[in-house]
């Protein structure tokens, strides 16, 4: 079986497929990746043949530009998602179709070569149902958040040009879905449910997290995307509770300017690339920007968290946390050092984390839903 994985240009929707990909190499498939922009180059990183479709275009750049034409523009968007958030989610979809739109050809292109059996897609890439549409061939749906539903194949393609420059009938809904979420968090199951594996690439480890340590260490990360659009301003509070506490705070920041933060107390520390996965293994409690790929990370290592949600399925993924009980969703201007210590030291919330961590190792692997994908292709 040959399969397509496609994936808009966001680490947050492409690693949540990497260990189905793996899991699709081992059973003996061939797998090829589609993407474009930083998603080329971790494909590679992570062992897999991959097709840069749109050479060139600049995400950040399309989404300022996007912005631009639209009446809703970030920041209001993200009060959007509070206020009316059906209507914030159509303005996403639409968003996201015109930059699937961007990569439509060159994966089209690139399957037309490849001639793959079966293309499995994130929830938010419109180019991957399009080309399976052309092709004649089962396309599947891989959530990767709390953010998820039965009607984003339909929704999306209603804003993919593609269809119509090509003659192709829209879809309506996928041939299977894949769903992460486990039941205990409060959602409703979709289609088939495999267990969330944590995948946030390689990467050498620093001695100091392994070491041996004395107090409680906090994770500090808000993701890939949320520093290079709106900076580091959101962690000024998280800071300021740092002064108060006996414990150790881990800004992963990735590299970015945190000159706005002003002087950082000495029990902060600052570090480059560390798989979050790894990170999170020798924490006891993470901040980050509610990203699906942080929070199920955390939910993977049943650790609490504490979460400042930005926009687009940040929301969800913070609403669901607190209905699970796992952890805070807590405005940032009113963060505080009583959340982070209520955050390290309350047993129920720990033992909420526990179990959902457990729930979600019980769940089918990866392998298990290749057979499942095998099945559906005959």
């Amino acid at each position: 079986m040959r399969v397509l994985v496609s994936s808009s240009p966001g680490l947050g929707h492409l690693f949540p497929m990497i260990p189905l990909a793996w899991a699709l190499r081992a059973a003996g498939h061939e797998v090829l990746v589609a993407t474009t922009a930083d998603g080329v180059e971790q494909s590679a990183r992570a062992g897999l043949a991959v097709v840069d479709a749109a050479p060139g275009l600049d995400v950040y750049k399309f989404f300022q530009e996007s912005s631009k034409d639209s009446s809703v523009d970030w920041g209001q968007l993200r009060e959007l998602f509070q206020t009316d958030p059906a209507k914030a989610a159509e303005l996403v979809a639409e968003r996201f179709a015109a930059l699937g739109d961007q990569l439509s050809e060159g994966m089209l292109e690139a399957a037309q070569g490849w001639r793959p059996d079966l293309v499995v897609f994130e929830q938010m890439d419109s180019a991957g149902p399009f080309v399976a549409a052309k092709l004649g061939i089962p396309a599947v749906q891989h959530n990767f958040g709390a953010a998820r539903g039965t009607q984003e194949v339909a929704l999306y393609a209603k804003h993919t040009d593609a269809y119509d420059r090509h003659g192709v009938t829209r879809p309506t809904e996928p041939a299977a879905i894949i769903d992460i979420a486990t039941e205990s968090l409060g959602t409703t199951q979709i289609g088939w449910p495999m267990r969330y594996v944590a995948y946030n690439a390689g990467g050498k480890l620093p001695d100091w997290l392994l070491a041996k340590r004395e107090r409680p260490r906090v994770c500090v990360t808000l993701g890939t995307v949320v520093t290079k659009l709106s900076g580091v301003g959101a962690l000024t509070q998280i800071v300021d509770a740092a002064r108060e506490m006996d414990a150790e705070f881990v800004f992963a920041l990735g590299g970015s300017d945190v000159s706005e933060l002003g002087e950082l107390p000495d029990n902060v520390r600052l570090a480059e690339w560390i798989p979050l996965n790894a990170l999170l293994e020798n924490c006891d409690a993470v901040v980050h920007h509610g990203g699906s790929g942080s929070t199920f990370t955390a939910l993977t290592r049943g650790v609490p968290q504490l979460l400042l949600p930005h926009g687009a399925d940040q929301f969800d993924n913070a609403a669901m946390v607190r209905k699970a009980g796992i952890g805070m969703w807590v405005e940032e201007s009113a963060v505080n050092a009583s959340h982070l210590t209520k955050l390290l030291e309350d047993k129920e919330i720990r033992a909420a984390c526990e179990r959902v961590r457990d729930e979600n190792a019980a769940r089918p692997l990866p392998v298990d839903v290749v057979r499942q994908l095998t099945a559906l292709v005959g």
